[in-house]
């Protein structure tokens, strides 16, 4: 390689300048390591330092930029890439960077052209999902809610470049995932707890044996709710407004106005009607026109206060009752 200040032959390697022009600091760029950048055809993920990394736009240029070794911070930079013909699975280019410096007070602008060279090749996880290979199934059910539940685990596996589903299966009320590792099982299931309030349950199944050891996959059955925000279930005798729904449950006892936690499992999803009733008095007590009897009842919570302004409020009917909703 020869020095890019001079034309003298470098005999250093990842060296871009000759000792005479380094000693004199005319560039911030001390030297550019020549590398082949390695990317994903079919997810995009780039490997660095022996890893790979979730896809980027911008990967080449981290790629150049990491490879970089500067003897002053540049102020600011401009970096340009120029790719070849994709030839098979490599690709050369080149990398145009300039720089601007302070080097002894004096503001510097250089040019660099860079070597580029790319390969393609698949990550560990994408070549995995070429094949059948699994270590625990992860079994979703759910009678509402489903489809936002499968989004949420395909998205928050692909946030992963260490794990990949190699199968999916779409079977009554639900889906069945083959995941690569079964260590990351208890992890989704405890994200789909906290984010839906679903339960769940584990066992280990006698696979194969491998040097005397017994090898064992992971196979798990995760349940959502039948109800979701905003829905009223019966639990413990107490009908509760569901306000939220996580590793715990919150509603709002209908009755007093008062917020408590729930258990999921004891708790009675309620079918009922919401009617847009007519209010027929405000005070001492709010009443509305029965939307059966056309009579005029008290709501059964009635710390509710409705604005004299409002003539029409939403109810529900249940237990023969009528509940504000408001």
């Amino acid at each position: 390689m020869r020095c890019i200040q001079c034309g003298k032959e470098v005999n250093k390697p990842k060296t871009v300048l000759c000792s005479d022009c380094t000693k004199d600091k005319y560039t911030c760029l001390k030297g550019y390591e020549e590398h082949t950048l390695l990317i994903c055809p079919d997810c995009g993920k780039y490997k660095y330092k022996k890893k790979w990394n979730n896809k980027s736009k911008n990967a080449i240029e981290e790629s150049v930029l990491h490879h970089c070794s500067f003897l002053v911070k540049p102020l600011n930079y401009n970096l340009k890439i120029n790719l070849g013909i994709k030839q098979g699975k490599k690709q050369k280019g080149e990398a145009i960077l300039k720089v601007k410096s302070k080097i002894e007070n004096q503001i510097v602008d250089e040019e660099f052209v860079l070597p580029l060279k790319i390969t393609y090749a698949q990550c560990d996880s994408c070549a995995i999902t070429k094949t059948d290979y699994f270590e625990g199934i992860l079994q979703l059910r759910a009678n509402r809610d489903l489809d936002k539940a499968q989004d949420f685990v395909l998205k928050e596996v692909s946030y992963r470049h260490d794990v990949a589903i190699t199968k999916t299966e779409k079977v009554k009320n639900g889906f069945d995932y083959y995941f690569t590792k079964q260590r990351y099982i208890p992890v989704i299931m405890k994200k789909l707890q906290e984010r839906f309030g679903a339960s769940g349950e584990t066992h280990a199944q006698l696979f194969s044996r491998k040097d005397g050891k017994d090898i064992y996959r992971v196979n798990a059955i995760v349940r959502l709710p039948d109800f979701s925000v905003g829905d009223i279930v019966k639990c413990n005798n107490k009908i509760l407004k569901v306000v939220k729904i996580g590793k715990h449950a919150t509603g709002c006892d209908l009755k007093t106005g008062k917020s408590l936690s729930f258990n999921m499992k004891d708790a009675e999803m309620l079918d009922f009607k919401v009617y847009n009733v007519e209010i027929s008095k405000h005070y001492p007590q709010l009443e509305v026109l029965h939307p059966e009897t056309y009579q005029s009842v008290a709501v059964a919570n009635n710390y509710v206060e409705i604005s004299k302004q409002k003539k029409k409020i939403k109810v529900a009917l249940i237990d023969c009752k009528i509940w504000a909703l408001e």
